[in-house]
């Protein structure tokens, strides 16, 4: 499972980064779409699991292999949705 970095944040000597787990579109269609939107990635279709979003040490994670910034207004929905409820 790839962790996809949404956002580095840094506190003192801790460099952490949020992270939430994405999985093959065409295996795993969620009930809310709204909260797990799908998103291209080097052509393939991921569907992006806001319900496991984790801050995790940055250097954990592998190196980045791709970017989702065309997707960027779903993605701030769903995590909007996630923390607001609306």
């Amino acid at each position: 499972m790839d962790l996809p970095q949404v956002e580095r944040a840094f506190s003192g000597d801790y460099q952490r980064g949020w992270f939430a787990s994405v999985r093959p579109a065409s295996s795993s269609r969620p009930a809310v779409s709204r909260l797990n939107p799908t998103v291209m990635v080097d052509g393939k279709e991921f569907v992006v699991v806001f319900q496991e979003l984790a801050a995790v040490p940055v250097s954990l994670p592998g190196p980045v292999v791709g970017s989702a910034k065309a997707d960027r207004t779903g993605l701030i929905a769903a995590i909007d949705l996630l923390f607001t409820g609306f």
